[in-house]
């Protein structure tokens, strides 16, 4: 404070304040955000780690959505050209879905299919054998391989195998069946069972024509064996006797001979019969 008179400093005046309290605060204040940027640091690393896992999990489920995409256009490549045909029906034959080489089948478009049911297809001959193909679904959830004929567009049947089983989608059941076409086999085996009767029929000719000719030739012969034995009686010169041996011998081999052509086709009539009897050993060695 200044003196009036002379105007120079004369007093010094002091005021002094307790800030203790204000540098607590401080101190608490420097400790609570030291805290907070150790909580944050914290934070910002879960929130890159869970970024980072989010960007794994978003990577992998874009592959896994990718695979998938690729897993279904592979399938519905195979099922757009497989050459067997496929199809898909509810519980009740309405047709969900065809494939061109099932609708080819019966004569029709996919689109046209569609509009069938399983039983538009089906001759009502075959309705037995269509219950117990059900039953087999109801029991295994499968079903065939088994024959039937579908009913073509123009109306012949086709004949066909089958055979399925009962897939689930979206809590909805239906009958995944696949479908052939067996016209060819069914001709080949017509062809093979025709072959075989004409074979038969041919084999049963030949049979017949053996033993007719047999029985044809067998008559004379025995004339002939006859006869030779009565002359053997009546002549004494020794060539006429040899020629008359010879004429026995060479017509009991003969007689032996369509004897077993006899047999043989009794052999393949099946009609042979076989018999015991006593024979002179070296009798017949000699003949």
């Amino acid at each position: 404070i200044n003196n009036q008179d002379t105007g120079k400093p004369q007093f010094l005046a002091n005021v002094s304040f307790d800030i203790t309290k204000n540098k607590l605060a401080e101190e608490k204040i420097r400790n609570l955000n030291a805290e907070l940027e150790i909580k944050v640091e914290q934070r910002t690393k879960e929130l890159k780690n869970a970024n980072s896992n989010l960007i794994k999990e978003n990577e992998e489920r874009k592959r896994a959505e990718k695979l998938s995409r690729q897993s279904e256009n592979l399938r519905q490549l195979q099922f757009v050209n497989s050459p067997i045909g496929m199809l898909l029906c509810k519980m009740d034959g309405t047709f969900v879905d065809i494939n061109p080489a099932c609708a080819e089948i019966i004569g029709r478009s996919p689109e046209e299919s569609l509009k069938l049911t399983y039983w538009d297809l089906t001759p009502e001959k075959y309705a037995q054998q269509e219950t117990e193909q059900l039953e087999s679904l109801e029991k295994t959830g499968r079903y065939g391989p088994y024959i039937k004929e579908y009913i073509h567009k123009d109306g012949h049947l086709v004949p066909v195998e089958l055979s399925g089983l009962i897939l689930t989608i979206n809590d909805e059941q239906y009958i995944w069946s696949s479908v052939q076409d067996i016209t060819q086999r069914k001709l080949a085996v017509d062809e093979i069972k025709k072959a075989k009767n004409e074979a038969e029929r041919a084999n049963l000719a030949k049979s017949e024509f053996l033993a007719n000719m047999s029985h044809e030739i067998r008559t004379p012969l025995n004339a002939v064996l006859g006869y030779s034995e009565i002359l053997s009686r009546m002549v004494d010169e020794p060539i006429q006797i040899d020629y008359l041996n010879s004429i026995r011998t060479s017509g009991k081999t003969l007689m032996s001979l369509i004897n077993d052509i006899l047999d043989l086709s009794k052999i393949e009539s099946g009609k042979l019969s076989i018999q015991d009897d006593e024979v002179n050993l070296p009798v017949l060695l000699s003949e």
